[in-house]
């Protein structure tokens, strides 16, 4: 329960508050993109899991919806000084996963597929280029649609 809430939670808003502290204020300029899930919007599927790998999913879903509301909190509270805060809620994301949680993530998934990292980066990209500057306190979901549902 505290491992999750320090490194997902704590950790999430020491970073935003350095960052901004530490250059983003004084510079006047900067933009911070966490990072959520699609967890923190819907709940988890525990079918979708080994049984018995129950990893706190309530605490976990919990602290991320805690960090897209914080998005757009921060996203307010630092505009003035002319940074951007967004977030990126990324859906099952292939890693080597199973071949058994592969089919059935997929399953839920309108693209009928896990998504690749470079899905992720390009969004990324996106947010910190100079054509996302009127783009803030935005959750942007990279997740085939599996939030949809």
């Amino acid at each position: 329960l505290d491992y999750v809430i320090n490194v997902n939670l704590k950790g999430t808003l020491f970073m935003i508050q350095a960052v901004y502290n530490q250059f983003f204020k004084p510079q006047k300029k900067g933009c911070i993109v966490n990072i959520g899930s699609i967890y923190g919007v819907v709940s988890g599927d525990m079918r979708l899991y080994n049984e018995g790998d129950r990893r706190t999913p309530e605490i976990y879903g919990a602290t991320k919806a805690a960090i897209i509301n914080a998005t757009k909190y921060f996203s307010a509270y630092m505009a003035p000084h002319n940074v951007r805060v967004n977030c990126i809620s990324p859906g099952g994301i292939f890693n080597h996963q199973d071949e058994e949680f592969v089919k059935n993530y997929s399953s839920k998934v309108p693209q009928n597929r896990m998504g690749d990292e470079r899905e992720l980066l390009s969004t990324l990209e996106y947010l910190i280029s100079e054509e996302s500057t009127y783009v803030t306190g935005q959750n942007i979901l990279v997740d085939g649609g599996f939030s949809v549902w």
